[in-house]
């Protein structure tokens, strides 16, 4: 394909598929592609930065084209679901589950961020009718944020989806108290010695 500017992109097939991507008429490869046999891609090679991406059922993977063959990426999804990542070196890992509490009929998901050997946990609580009554991020069993909703009742029997009230704690102390007064919000703040803002 040419260009008015008289630049032109060669592009190579194989049974339908790019193969190849050439910016100087074919004499050097830009980008390579190859396939597997039910026409899946399974690496990209970018000549251009000196770097092959590779593609697999369990993850991705980006590798120099020097002798190193070094690694600047990869990212693999483990069968239970475990996400597993690798930035040039640094480890990455992301895991998380859900679970039902029949008694209540509230719902957490959990989702736990490992980077090197410090873990980070979110979790989010939902009641039966699907209203987030509790979001909190810790480190191993010691809350760092918590935030906890309640809603607003029509009478003892009818509930609704707005929210009277949202408190925010940080490390046991109350950052943010905000309660809705049926016309808005009233926020009250406070400070780590629980004093007003």
């Amino acid at each position: 394909m040419q260009y008015a500017n008289g630049h032109s992109v060669t592009y190579t097939h194989h049974t339908g598929r790019v193969t190849a991507i050439s910016y100087d008429e074919g004499a050097t490869t830009a980008f390579a592609y190859a396939y597997d046999a039910s026409g899946k891609l399974q690496s990209m090679t970018d000549h251009l930065r000196g770097r092959v991406t590779s593609y697999s059922e369990t993850g991705t993977e980006v590798r120099g084209l020097d002798e190193e063959n070094t690694l600047y990426y990869s990212k693999t999804t483990a069968e239970d679901g475990t996400i597993q990542e690798n930035f040039f070196g640094l480890e990455l890992a992301l895991s998380g589950s859900s679970s039902y509490d029949g008694t209540t009929g509230n719902t957490t998901t959990e989702n736990n961020y490992t980077v090197g050997e410090s873990t980070q946990t979110a979790t989010r609580t939902e009641d039966a009718l699907g209203r987030t009554i509790q979001k909190q991020v810790k480190t191993g069993e010691t809350p760092l944020v918590n935030t906890d909703f309640r809603y607003r009742d029509l009478s003892e029997t009818l509930t609704t989806r707005q929210i009277a009230e949202k408190e925010v704690t940080a490390a046991d102390n109350l950052i943010e108290n905000a309660k809705n007064a049926g016309t808005g919000f009233v926020i009250k703040n406070y400070s780590r010695s629980n004093r007003w803002l």
